[in-house]
């Protein structure tokens, strides 16, 4: 994180020194280093209440704070902080879901297969019995379930694809591709005259052919041709390409949640 170290850096070296301890079993020290994990979740999952509710009280003009709260508690939490404690969460909450994954018992295995077998039977439970036996199904569910939940807790989806739609111009999100982007190339070709693909390798082409914010528009449609040409959408476009990217990083389907 940013900024001036706080209080938080030396609850983390305690909780740290405490899981170093050297005494115990493998069994007990993964389990020390699985609440380790769980100890800087919650302190993080605590600060940001605390920055959440001096934002809200401050949004009301009210600075009145409580006797126990820490000693950062006095200041104004500004949007900034809160971001980035949203974050500090989320990555803790990612990092407890998937330690008992990747670094499971083989006591704890024998359970989870056990288990879904007897539901298997007991149900026919094909999904429960896929994902006993597929690790790498397990770990994947579980990072769209982190998304789906951390979601959840930012801007409304929907809002925040509204308004990106908005700015690209173009309604719905539908597969028809950099609409906007597609035009602008069609155009120049009309204006130079060139009925073949534009080749930016063409000084003439690579002058001439900019978007609507006069920055070097691609030649061409294909998905990796803004990374290879070095060059840009339509504004619209990179709007749509957002909305889009949204809606994916977030794990949820558009239009779902209505």
């Amino acid at each position: 994180m940013n900024g001036p170290l706080g209080p938080e850096v030396e609850v983390f070296a305690n909780a740290l020194d405490d899981c170093l301890a050297p005494q115990g079993t493998v069994e007990e020290k993964q389990a020390r280093i699985l609440n380790l994990v769980n100890t800087y979740y919650d302190y993080s999952n605590e600060r940001l209440s605390q920055l959440r509710k001096q934002a809200r009280q401050a949004s009301v003009g009210d600075t009145e704070m409580d006797l126990d709260d820490d000693a950062e508690a006095g200041s104004t939490a500004s949007l900034e902080e809160i971001q980035e404690w949203e974050q500090e969460r989320q990555t803790w909450d990612l990092v407890r879901r998937l330690i008992p994954l990747r670094y499971s018992t083989p006591k704890s295995k024998s359970q989870r297969t056990t288990s879904a077998t007897k539901k298997n039977k007991e149900g026919n439970d094909l999904w429960g019995a896929f994902l006993a036996n597929d690790e790498l199904a397990v770990e994947r569910r579980t990072i769209l379930e982190w998304l789906q939940q951390s979601a959840s807790s930012g801007p409304d989806l929907n809002d925040l694809v509204r308004e990106l739609q908005q700015n690209a111009d173009r309604g719905d999100i539908i597969a028809h591709g950099w609409i906007h982007t597609r035009s602008a190339i069609k155009l120049q070709k009309g204006v130079i005259g060139y009925a073949r693909p534009l080749d930016v390798q063409f000084p003439e082409v690579a002058r001439s052919l900019v978007n609507s914010d006069k920055a070097p528009l691609v030649a061409e449609l294909d998905p990796d041709s803004v990374t290879r040409q070095s060059r840009k959408l339509e504004p619209q476009d990179e709007y749509f390409e957002r909305a889009i990217w949204s809606g994916g990083n977030s794990g949820v389907v558009l239009g779902e949640e209505q």
